[in-house]
């Protein structure tokens, strides 16, 4: 489903329990998450309850545009990692509750520059600015 499929299906009262088969993970989360693929298609929500998402009841109307803001597509997770696909196959394998965001910023201070070259192919662009026209440009 797409975001804009999802937002009409919670403004006609349907619960995202029936929308999406979600699960538990190990560490106790309860998340959605289907294979990585880039498209408008729906495939990751992070943890209910650490984003305060309803699954078992009907939205209201006025929480359903917040609601549907905390849903990925796989065009949303290539964004967030700046259009680089193995980097965004590589973060979208680690999530496990966290906003991709979240787990983009602990993947980039949890490897260096080298290893970033190795996820990300030849050239790796630092996503996160010292400044607003600071990027990080790596190559090799």
């Amino acid at each position: 489903m797409t975001k804009e499929q999802v937002r009409y299906s919670l403004f006609r009262g349907q619960k995202l329990a029936e929308l999406f088969e979600f699960c538990d993970t190990s560490e106790g989360y309860v998340i959605y998450k289907a294979p990585f693929e880039v498209g408008e298609k729906v495939i990751y929500i992070p943890d209910i309850f650490a984003h305060e998402i309803e699954i078992a009841h009907s939205i209201p109307v006025e929480d359903v545009n917040e609601v549907v803001s905390h849903l990925y597509t796989g065009n949303d997770i290539l964004a967030i990692c700046g259009g680089n696909e193995a980097l965004a196959r590589y973060m979208y394998g680690g999530l496990t509750w966290l906003l991709p965001e979240s787990e983009l910023d602990s993947l980039e201070l949890e490897n260096d520059d080298a290893a970033m070259l190795e996820i990300c192919g030849k050239t790796w662009h630092g996503l996160f600015p010292a400044t607003t026209n600071d990027y990080k440009e790596v190559t090799i």
